[in-house]
């Protein structure tokens, strides 16, 4: 819709690294898109960006680098993930 009308988009993006990279995915066919923010605080968790695998950097310079390879182009360690279930909850089993 914002397309039609000449207006940038802007992805707000509250996710994990693995969400972000499914929005960046999803960015790359967007021909107005404008941001795709990261969050401010997604570097207060030190563990948050290992939630991915991925063979490269996803970020250089200010710049989100879109994987290549199949899927998503990264790998979601689910080993991490499963470490930091709060208390109470249980992974998605």
């Amino acid at each position: 819709l914002a397309d039609l009308y000449y207006m940038p988009a802007a992805f707000h993006n509250i996710v994990s690294p693995l969400g972000m990279v499914a929005s960046a995915h999803v960015g790359a066919t967007v021909r107005n898109l404008h941001t795709l923010e990261l969050p401010y605080h997604a570097d207060q968790i030190e563990w948050r960006w290992d939630l991915v695998i991925s063979d490269e950097p996803l970020i250089q310079d200010g710049q989100f680098i879109l994987p290549e390879k199949p899927g998503l182009g990264v790998e979601f360690n689910e080993d991490l993930a499963r470490a930091h279930v709060k208390e109470g909850y249980d992974f998605f089993d």
